[in-house]
């Protein structure tokens, strides 16, 4: 039922296009900064402390935003920050900036946006299908920690093949991009959804009370009442 679902794959993929910008830096900056750049292993563990700070700020803006603007404007905003932090980091490390500044600032921006969008990014899996929020969590949790890990393979790949830093910024930039895409694609599938839901809701059988029954709130489940045997009519 879930892979029939285009939300669920937007959702989804959002998520683990998210989750591949971290671990494109976790698995990429190692690299850069000790061989390419010379930092040694403490500068670095230094300036990797920091990363999380941003993702704990957009968990903070999250619990406090959610409930009011909604998981779909809050997983855009986090694509949008994403999409700038890539973007920072291509210019100033393709401009010549190749220093621990270049590396490691636009990934504050990145766990920000990582606080906004996965959080969110999950709430909307499993709320797709309600009744399947086990499964729906437990196949979106899959593909994100599979996406992430083919996402360290491959800019290892291209880093000892090219022996630049650009790759990273560059896979960065791209899965930043088709998050904000596969986010605007969950908004559209989410309102086709429910679009599709108030058809059929209304193109459904409604039943009738006959004379001598009364007509009980709508929110009830039974429509009519009556001391008299009760006769639905379609």
């Amino acid at each position: 039922i879930l892979a029939r679902l285009p939300a669920f794959w937007a959702y989804s993929l959002n998520l683990a296009l998210s989750v591949g910008i971290f671990f494109t830096f976790l698995g990429g900056t190692p690299y850069v900064a000790i061989t390419l750049f010379g930092m040694t292993g403490t500068e670095y563990g230094l300036y990797f402390a920091f990363v999380p700070v941003g993702f704990f700020i957009g968990n903070w803006f999250t619990a406090g935003l959610a409930s009011r603007l909604g998981i779909l404007r809050m997983i855009i905003a986090g694509n949008l920050l994403g999409v700038l932090a890539g973007i920072t980091s291509l210019v100033l490390l393709g401009t010549g900036w190749q220093n621990h500044f270049a590396l490691f600032a636009p990934m504050y921006l990145v766990g920000l946006s990582n606080g906004l969008a996965m959080a969110n990014g999950m709430a909307g899996a499993v709320s797709v299908r309600p009744n399947l929020a086990g499964a729906a969590s437990g196949i979106a949790g899959s593909i994100q920690m599979g996406f992430g890990a083919i996402s360290t393979i491959v800019v290892g790949y291209l880093l000892t093949l090219t022996e630049s830093p650009m790759p990273v910024p560059i896979m960065m930039t791209t899965m930043a991009v088709l998050a904000l895409v596969t986010g605007l694609w969950a908004r559209t599938a989410r309102s086709g959804g429910a679009t599709r839901m108030r058809r059929f809701r209304s193109s459904s059988p409604r039943r009738s009370c006959r004379p001598g029954t009364t007509l009980r709130p709508p929110r009830s489940s039974r429509a009519c009442s009556s001391t008299i045997p009760r006769t639905w009519t379609t």
